[in-house]
């Protein structure tokens, strides 16, 4: 098996003209005819994914987010490229693609929060979906919290909550226009709170919360489709911290 295998099941799942203009997906770094015996999947390619994918004897690593976004000046030590370079590890990138993608991050994030009958939404970036049943929105904030197992931000609308807009990582620029009871993404900015309709609830529950849930899925699709690669999802740790 090759990462160009790797490669090839990948353009399948999410294929990379998903992806948005100003994105960078696809190989990164290494060699596409390389071997490979072991892959592990991640959210960010940080020095603690490198060591988890030494560890495991990994000849390349499948991240949602891209290593590689601004233009590289120069790769010296102790930069995440020039380990990889060093070690010989291949990077590839599923970035926004992946978020558009059936079976990808938003989906991903619908099954976390268990919601039903999901159809694309918010130009394909994102979903919208239906709880098994109507919640208080304060009661809604709480489900979000403990099922994405993180700290969350919120704004309570005037409606009761059954449908749910989602769009993973920084989505907030959709939040205004969304037309479920309530939206949950991972980052909104001040003036897009200031813009939510009255009736809508609204949850931010982190960049990483919202994305991370994919890493999981990526590894068992992968799994099932290399059944004679090692496959291992890196859970990792969010960057941040709540008080």
């Amino acid at each position: 098996m090759t990462v160009r295998d790797i490669m090839d099941y990948m353009e399948t799942l999410a294929p990379q003209a998903l992806a948005q203009e100003w994105d960078n997906v696809g190989l990164l770094m290494g060699d596409p005819e390389a071997e490979v015996t072991c892959v592990v999947t991640a959210l960010d390619i940080t020095p603690d994914t490198i060591a988890f994918a030494k560890a495991e004897g990994a000849e390349l690593i499948v991240s949602h987010h891209p290593l590689i976004f601004a233009p590289l000046k120069r790769v010296v030590a102790p930069s995440m490229p020039y380990q990889l370079a060093q070690s010989g590890i291949a990077a590839f990138a599923a970035h926004t693609n992946l978020d558009a993608a059936k079976g990808g991050v938003n989906d991903a994030l619908c099954a976390a929060l268990g919601l039903l009958h999901v159809r694309e939404a918010f130009d394909g970036l994102g979903r919208v979906g239906e709880l098994p049943a109507e919640l208080r929105p304060e009661v809604f904030a709480a489900f979000v919290k403990k099922r994405l197992h993180t700290a969350v931000q919120w704004r309570e609308g005037s409606t009761m909550v059954r449908t749910v807009g989602i769009v993973s990582g920084g989505g907030g620029d959709f939040a205004a226009d969304c037309e479920a009871d309530a939206f949950v993404t991972g980052e909104m900015k001040h003036h897009e709170w200031i813009a939510l309709p009255d009736t809508l609830t609204a949850v931010v529950a982190g960049h990483y919360a919202t994305e991370n849930v994919v890493v999981e899925p990526l590894a068992s699709m992968l799994q099932a489709a290399f059944p004679t690669v090692r496959v291992c999802p890196f859970l990792g740790n969010t960057p941040y911290a709540s008080l």
